[in-house]
């Protein structure tokens, strides 16, 4: 009796391309995402108004993708005027 392997279910080995919702990224590739450094991002972790991040252990800081997409989506904005008007309701 011969088996075939090509029936058996296989693992699926995660790519850096994939794009699965449940992607985690480093502070280094969070950055690259949102284009900016990552002495930025350690410093919103630090002082708030950052995006979520996962904390694993004492030192390892992870994001997941759509929480990167939620805070950008959040700082959209059509017009200076309607900067302003957020930038005065943080500081009152």
């Amino acid at each position: 009796m011969s088996t075939n392997r090509s029936l058996e279910p296989r693992s699926r080995v995660a790519r850096p391309d994939d794009q699965a919702s449940d992607q985690l990224l480093t502070p280094a590739e969070a950055a690259v995402c949102l284009r900016c450094s990552k002495s930025y991002l350690d410093k919103l972790r630090v002082y708030g108004g950052g995006p979520r991040f996962l904390r694993l252990g004492k030192r390892k800081i992870l994001y997941r993708k759509p929480d990167l997409d939620l805070w950008a989506a959040g700082r959209s904005f059509g017009s200076t005027s309607e900067y302003r008007a957020l930038a005065q309701e943080v500081d009152s």
